[in-house]
């Protein structure tokens, strides 16, 4: 089941490491190739020190990401970016070193490594205050316009680097996610059809469509108001997420109209998560609203497609509320089910509406 929920830092790290790829590479190939350029006026050392970045992603060409895990490899890269810039510049020209103008560059690294912008910023002013540090340990000159260059860069791009990503992030969720319920919404369902029926052709496994809407939500609408509606229809969601587990997908269809998604589920098993679905809507009070709701259940092996599976379960959600709403409507079963069974759908144990 896929929810609205914040992204863990390991799967952010992966979604920024995507988006900062190119662009770290691009920093690495600049700070490396400003290295030959400066050779004759700051000597062998500064070559060295600045080669280091491409040394990593090079060994992150043949694997070593891999090997040591994403977060592992960025704080690496952070650390080989910072000796690059800090030891190019203590061995050549200090801050009228060109590697200086590189001292904001950690900072965009770090930004793949650090959650808050504010401490990826603190590094990347670290390492130039370090260079001008040892500027002044070597009772050597300052220059005012380089430091003020990697101060930007430290401080500044980080964060508009941040709030990017940020961004993008928001409009994927918001793209895929209704924001009043937390489900999927249908435009998520549309881009993963596809998926899906490839996934249960390949497998030769079912897929169980369970679809579900609120009973009498007008009455709810036109009496509470639609505050209160929309208050039910995020209990209702919140009562049916807890019920599911995660790769059960959830999903909005619109207005009070939902559909979950079960692959690699047969119509015993879908059954009963319907039955149980109903009870736990049942059972919720949204302040002293009290609400019911009609399911269809709907199975079939692959080849299927989701679009049919969709339409069979509505027919059979139609019945259910023909048949008196708050029970569910069986493919293949001639009853409407308000209990739990132990065997098939069509058991003993099922009501007759």
């Amino acid at each position: 089941m896929d929810g609205d929920r914040r992204p863990a830092h390991s799967e952010r790290l992966a979604e920024v490491d995507v988006k900062m790829r190119p662009l770290n590479l691009a920093i690495a190939v600049a700070v490396a190739g400003a290295a030959p350029i400066f050779l004759p006026q700051f000597g062998p050392g500064f070559l060295g020190f600045m080669l280091l970045p491409i040394v990593w992603w090079t060994l992150r060409a043949l694997g070593l990401a891999r090997r040591i895990g994403l977060e592992a490899w960025s704080i690496g890269l952070f650390v080989v970016v910072a000796i690059a810039i800090v030891g190019g510049a203590a061995t050549s020209g200090g801050t009228y070193s060109a590697g200086i103008f590189f001292g904001g560059v950690a900072a965009l690294l770090a930004q793949a490594t650090f959650p808050r912008w504010e401490w990826t910023a603190g590094l990347g002013l670290a390492i130039v205050l370090t260079v001008v540090v040892i500027d002044l340990a070597l009772d050597r000159s300052l220059n005012a316009f380089n430091i003020t260059a990697a101060a930007v860069l430290g401080s500044y791009l980080p964060y508009v680097v941040r709030r990017l990503v940020d961004v993008e992030q928001i409009h994927r969720r918001r793209a895929v996610i209704d924001s009043l319920t937390g489900c999927l919404n249908r435009r998520s369902l549309e881009m993963r059809i596809d998926e899906l029926e490839a996934q249960a052709a390949r497998t030769g496994s079912p897929i169980a469509v369970i679809s579900f809407d609120i009973d009498h939500f007008k009455t709810v609408n036109d009496e509470f108001g639609h505050a209160a509606g929309d208050r039910v229809l995020a209990g209702v969601a919140y009562a049916v997420r807890k019920q599911l587990r995660r790769f059960e997908l959830f999903y909005r269809l619109g207005g009070e109209e939902f559909a979950v998604v079960l692959p690699g589920t047969d119509l015993e098993l879908a059954t009963n998560i319907a039955l149980r679905l109903r009870t736990a809507v049942a059972a919720e009070s949204f302040r002293d609203i009290g609400v019911t709701a009609s399911f269809g259940v709907v199975c079939a092996d692959a080849p299927v497609t989701i679009e049919s599976l969709l339409e069979d379960a509505d027919t059979l959600l139609y019945r259910a509320k023909a048949a008196g709403r708050d029970c569910v409507g069986v493919f293949g079963s001639d009853d409407v089910l308000r209990t739990m069974v132990d065997s098939s759908p069509a058991a003993a144990t099922a009501e007759s509406a």
